[in-house]
Order: structure tokens, then sequence, then C-alpha cells
């Protein structure tokens, strides 16, 4: 780990241990809140308390500041760190459709998934807190035609609206990289969670 990543992950666990409610502005109600997802660091050793993705992505307040933030998909494990080279640095073109963009990006991270959560369109829809940053979700993408989704879940914009930063491929077959999107996700209906090989 370079000296750079080693001073974010040194202010990340700093801002976590003293609560970010004097970060964001929001009262110390947030920041005292514990619930044993929140206590939890992500399986793949980043060490960042694994629900809380307002930490990461300098606060998650907008696509810019989330893309501006390279740091912090570095630090926030092999597959987001993948999806940013991906889709910002290298401008990797995988034609195909939201999923092929998706597995594309495990597979090049060196990782599988697991399953935590699955259903399909009108039954049953995931929890918010089940999602982590990395994992691997579908979702109805309200924004065009109520379709099923592929895309890797970035940060909470608002947790309690359920909008999200999400980095996708738009599918279609169209030689587009990757990119940002703002997503609501009411609707999440599989989410998926990468594990070392």
């Amino acid at each position: 780990m370079s000296q750079h990543n080693g001073l974010v992950m040194f202010l990340l666990a700093f801002i976590h241990a003293w609560g970010i409610g004097s970060m964001t502005g929001q009262s110390g109600a947030m920041a005292s809140q514990s619930t044993p997802a929140m206590n939890a660091t992500d399986s793949l050793g980043s060490g960042i308390p694994a629900s809380d993705s307002l930490l990461l992505f300098c606060g998650c307040g907008s696509i810019d500041t989330v893309k501006q933030c390279a740091d912090c998909f570095a630090a926030s494990g092999p597959v987001l760190k993948m999806a940013y080279e991906m889709s910002f640095q290298t401008k990797t073109i995988v034609r195909g459709s939201c999923w092929d963009f998706v597995n594309e990006v495990f597979k090049r991270a060196g990782v599988s998934k697991e399953t935590i959560f699955s259903s399909s369109k009108g039954k049953r829809y995931a929890n918010s807190d089940d999602v982590k940053a990395g994992d691997w979700i579908y979702h109805i993408n309200y924004s065009y035609g109520n379709v099923e989704h592929s895309a890797i879940f970035v940060c909470w914009k608002d947790k309690a609206k359920k909008q999200a930063v999400t980095l996708s491929y738009v599918g279609r077959n169209r030689a587009m990289p990757g990119r940002l999107d703002e997503a609501d996700l009411r609707s999440i209906t599989s989410i998926f969670r990468a594990i070392p090989h």
C-alpha cells in the first residue's frame, strides 16, 4: 500500500472513530448509531466499515465529487478500484449488456461473487442496509422503462430516500465505458458480494 493510500485509510478510520456528524453538519445521532452491520468491516480487508459508504467518496454528495475521489475507489477494494480504472482511466469498452460490464469488472478484479440476496421484479426487495460499497446489484431502473439493471453500488447519496451513486454501463452494445449514475434503489432484486478467489 502506498503512503498516500495509507493516509487515506488513516483519515477514513479517524473520521469513523469520531463520527461523521461533525463532518457533514448532521446531528450527533447519526454518528452514535451502532448496528452490527456498521461495525463490520468489508470482507476484502480495506478496514473500512462495510456499510459506511458515506465515509467513502468524499461524502457522496454528487457524481462529480465521487468521480474526483480516485483514492476512495482505490481504498475501497478490488471491485471499485477496477471499475474506476476501466471506466475513467483506460475507458475500457465492454460491448454487450450492463450485466456483461459488471461481470467483466469482477473478472478483472480477480474475485468471484456470493449471493447476499436474490428475488425478482415485483417480489420482495432487498433491505438498503444489506448493500455495501462494491456490491453487484440488480435493481429496477425507474429512469429507463422500469427494466432490471446491473450496476456496482458505490455509495448512498440519501439513504433515507434510497438515492445512491452506482457505476454501470448503459448496455445495448454501445461503444461507451462505464459511468457513474444517481440511481433510485427502492427496488433492489439481487445483491452479490465479491469474495477473493
